[in-house]
């Protein structure tokens, strides 16, 4: 799910473009966008570490074997892949663009810039009757107490 729509509840021809994104590294990887890493929040946030590093290689999945597949093609895969996971939806390109991207070797691929991620996500667990601490003991962030009224006529 993009960003953008988890958050705002906007969506686009653009959100797709996202999830495309996801599904092309998640292939890629062979694990899934939910897995956490000790450097960034989940996938994508690892894939762009080693790619800024220019060790993209690394993430290919090890069940693949190295002589079905070009590097170099491999490498184009998660290139397009990043740029479907850009931060900003207007930098992201549209499906056709993809399409275009996929089938043309000839052409320069555009730098892609930082992804749309969650780093240092916590997970509040609360307790009956406590106010809310993390596994560790920590207490996470605020919790506000609400009260409901539903007033019913007569």
């Amino acid at each position: 799910m993009s960003p953008e729509y988890a958050m705002d509840g906007q969506f686009s021809i653009k959100s797709d473009v996202y999830s495309y994104g996801i599904l092309i590294l998640e292939i890629i990887t062979g694990k899934k966008n939910s897995t956490i890493y000790q450097e960034s929040s989940n996938l994508v946030g690892h894939i762009w570490a080693l790619w800024e590093k220019g060790e993209a290689t690394e993430i290919i999945d090890t069940l693949m074997d190295g002589e079905t597949y070009e590097e170099n093609d491999v490498i184009k895969c998660v290139h397009i892949g990043l740029l479907c996971v850009q931060e900003s939806p207007f930098d992201r390109p549209d499906m056709s663009s993809v399409v275009f991207m996929f089938g043309h070797n000839a052409i320069n691929l555009p730098s892609p810039k930082h992804p749309a991620f969650m780093v240092g996500r916590k997970i509040n667990v609360q307790n009956s009757g406590s106010s809310g601490t993390l596994p560790s003991g920590e207490t996470g962030g605020s919790f506000n107490d609400v009260t409901l009224t539903d007033v019913q006529g007569r």
